[in-house]
């Protein structure tokens, strides 16, 4: 407790939430909470990997992620400032830092990724398949905008005869799977296509752009 601790990291949604919300509070108040609770001028960063408020593993109805666990801290970390007589300050935002889908660095990381592999061709086209309609769509859709692409496609047809402004610009979109968060009537967030499952996803995409016969 009296190292002087310079950033905080958070790379999952944590199985004790009182424990991480005390720790991660001092931390954010002070960089040797051992020793000084409140430090003046002490604005560490606190970087988090993933924003998903929702997300679905084995059980039935979808469960909080690590997007709850950062709108939790946020709270009792203002409440903690308040009972010190302090205020958050406008440069205080800037503390809490943001990656993970859908934000789009994540999906130019994915992009880099895959154009590293691919080095016989360009890659013209990007689909994205999930079962989150503000993380995993909502990338595709932000991927779009910030390459500049209007209007938005709005089928897989659409998106096949959609082409990038810029050849270093690729055209994104995203699919949505009933494998997970997504449920029949959720809005869809600008999704292209909803398939039952990955399998049947690929096989649409592939369709799409005459990949397979016209008969599988």
């Amino acid at each position: 407790w009296n190292e002087d601790i310079q950033a905080i990291l958070v790379f999952t949604d944590p199985v004790d939430y009182f424990e991480c919300i005390q720790i991660c509070t001092d931390l954010l108040l002070s960089s040797r909470p051992g020793e000084v609770e409140v430090e003046d001028g002490h604005d560490i960063p606190i970087y988090f990997s993933n924003p998903d408020m929702l997300w679905k593993a084995q059980h039935k109805f979808a469960r909080f992620g690590q997007g709850a666990f950062k709108t939790c801290l946020q709270a009792l970390y203002k409440e903690r400032l308040n009972a010190h007589g302090l205020k958050e300050k406008p440069t205080d935002k800037d503390r809490w830092i943001q990656f993970g889908k859908p934000t789009v660095i994540q999906y130019q990381s994915a992009l880099k990724s895959l154009t590293d592999q691919v080095t016989d061709r360009k890659i013209s086209h990007v689909y994205m398949v999930g079962d989150n309609t503000q993380s995993d769509i909502q990338g595709a859709v932000n991927m779009n905008k910030h390459n500049n692409i209007l209007p938005l496609p709005k089928s897989l047809l659409e998106m096949k005869l959609t082409k990038p402004k810029n050849e270093e610009d690729q055209i994104w979109g995203g699919i949505l799977v009933k494998t997970g968060v997504y449920k029949d009537g959720d809005d869809i967030n600008g999704a292209i296509e909803i398939c039952n499952d990955v399998s049947e996803a690929v096989d649409s995409i592939l369709k799409n752009h005459e990949l397979l016969p016209k008969d599988i």
